[in-house]
């Protein structure tokens, strides 16, 4: 672990290992922060030659993202490099910490494309807010992303493993295309997505408006009068459970509507649709099938 009060300092050519052994055993964790500033001129080595990489934790006030590679200057890491660790080293994750409002924010430029095909994860944890304009591909890894602020997901992240998007204080939107097996999204403000997920499990304190281009599960619920709007471009919507979340419930006068577009296609009700006072619209191109009760 190295922390820097306001600065920390890495010089090129310095060597932070924490591997595992060479016949067991996995690769280990580092962590080097600096509040204000870091600086690195070589990325640590958390890779296990029989076994599963470490995890590598940067934590500095604020973040950016950008194409290319080089040494990680001014709070700036290159997505190359990240490419290159999530690849070959361990999982990735991604803080800032910081009590100022208007700082903690964590800004994923445009080009900067981030692509790996092993198990190892990517986190991204803002104290602010996350403005997400690269693009992620990963075979197998799992992607997070919390923020106490608004989640911006303005290019599209996909990955055969799992996605979770968290925004304790805003809102999750944006016209990004996030594909995965599990996405799982929770806001305290609204959620509005393009989706190409296997299942889908939210919960949101506003309206919920999911455009899916496949057939898809979904469960989940709204608050403050949030509606629900769920449609399927060429599958068919299968309301069930998803992790924590069990069928779809709009709040107060929130509305539910579930649209399953596609030949074939089918709305399929395993578990309960409710909405205390809200209207209940269901369409299929082919039919309406409820076993809930």
């Amino acid at each position: 672990c190295i922390v820097g009060k306001s600065t920390a300092i890495i010089a090129a050519g310095a060597r932070i290992a924490a591997r595992g052994g060479s016949e067991s055993g996995d690769g280990g964790f580092v962590e080097t922060s600096g509040h204000w500033n870091f600086q690195i001129g070589s990325m640590p080595d958390i890779g296990a030659s029989a076994g599963h990489g470490g995890t590598w934790l940067i934590d500095p006030t604020d973040i950016t993202i950008v194409a290319g590679s080089g040494p990680v200057t001014a709070n700036t890491l290159y997505a190359d490099d990240m490419s290159n660790f999530l690849e070959n080293s361990g999982s990735l994750t991604i803080t800032t910490d910081s009590l100022d409002p208007d700082l903690g924010i964590i800004n994923w430029l445009n080009d900067a494309n981030v692509s790996w095909t092993t198990a190892n994860d990517l986190a991204l944890n803002a104290d602010n807010s996350i403005v997400f304009d690269g693009s992620i591909s990963a075979n197998l890894g799992n992607v997070g992303f919390t923020a106490g602020g608004d989640i911006a997901i303005n290019n599209d992240i996909s990955t055969g493993g799992n996605v979770d998007l968290t925004a304790t204080g805003g809102s999750i939107s944006g016209a990004g295309l996030v594909a995965a097996d599990v996405l799982t999204v929770d806001a305290a403000g609204a959620i509005d997505l393009q989706t190409a997920a296997n299942a889908i499990g939210f919960s949101a304190g506003g309206d919920v408006a999911i455009a899916e281009a496949d057939a898809v599960t979904v469960a989940g619920s709204t608050a403050n009068n949030g509606l629900i709007d769920v449609q399927t471009a060429n599958g068919t919507l299968t309301v069930g459970t998803v992790g924590a979340q069990t069928g779809l419930a709009a709040d107060s006068s929130g509305s539910v509507t579930l649209v399953a577009s596609g030949a074939g296609s089918e709305v399929r009700v395993n578990q309960v649709v409710s909405s205390m006072t809200g209207d209940i619209a269901m369409m299929a191109a082919d039919r309406v099938a409820t076993s809930a009760k």
